[in-house]
């Protein structure tokens, strides 16, 4: 049976579990906080809109596409969770990945994911466990991973 890395995040948090088995329970890992992204928008933006140190032009304007700066924030924070996600699949070898994290995260992440992540994605889910505790987050794993097939009703 392939072990598994499963990843619980939204933009301020990130929980890593690792499994042995889909019987085994789950055994917490690193804890990622980003507290950035609950301050203010106002107290983390660091440049106006529109203006970029690194240009050489006399006008500093840059064009690139307008982001606020929660989704700078969380676009930092997804490279640190891709990070880990790469230094865990690296250390345990042949474990397999699922993700269960808020939208726009969850976007965010996976485009931030390695090939080798990639290939050993096995599901992802849009939808935020952080808020839960151990037994919570182990029912919650479960029921998306192996949901229950649910009786059809009117069926002859």
């Amino acid at each position: 049976m392939q072990q598994e890395l499963i990843v619980i995040a939204n933009a301020g948090e990130a929980r890593f579990f690792k499994r042995h088995t889909p019987m085994d329970p789950l055994l917490p890992g690193v804890h990622l906080e980003h507290p950035q992204s609950r301050q203010k928008s106002s107290e983390l933006a660091a440049q106006p809109a529109g203006h970029g140190s690194s240009d050489r032009h006399s006008g500093g304007v840059s064009f690139a596409p307008h982001q606020s700066p929660h989704e700078k924030e969380g676009a930092h924070f997804a490279r640190e969770v891709a990070g880990q996600i790469d230094k865990d699949l690296a250390a345990d070898g042949g474990r397999s990945l699922v993700l269960f994290c808020s939208a726009p995260f969850l976007g965010e992440l996976r485009t931030r994911l390695s090939a080798s992540a990639h290939e050993r994605l096995r599901a992802a889910f849009d939808v935020d466990l952080t808020s839960y505790g151990l037994d919570e987050i182990e029912q919650r794993v479960e029921h998306h991973l192996h949901p229950t097939p649910q009786p059809q009703a009117g069926r002859r």
